[in-house]
């Protein structure tokens, strides 16, 4: 899965400046985006740490169901 061009964009002004770029995955498709792009960490939003299930694992390994806001 290939992350979009403006993130690849972002990423690389901010290594040129020498500092870390991250963002925030709502979803297993922008999870498996960002972590395409190997940044040194991704931030899970705390409203999917609810899902109990969901609290281990990769973007590569967690369910869709893990990524979605729960009911």
């Amino acid at each position: 899965m290939h992350p979009r061009p403006e993130h690849a964009e972002l990423q690389a002004c901010c290594a040129e400046q020498g500092i870390a770029s991250s963002t925030s995955v709502w979803d297993l498709t922008s999870a498996l985006q960002m972590a395409a792009l190997r940044p040194a960490f991704l931030k899970i939003p705390s409203a999917t740490n609810l899902h109990a299930g969901c609290r281990t694992g990769s973007a590569a390994t967690t369910p869709a169901s893990c990524m979605s806001r729960p009911a």
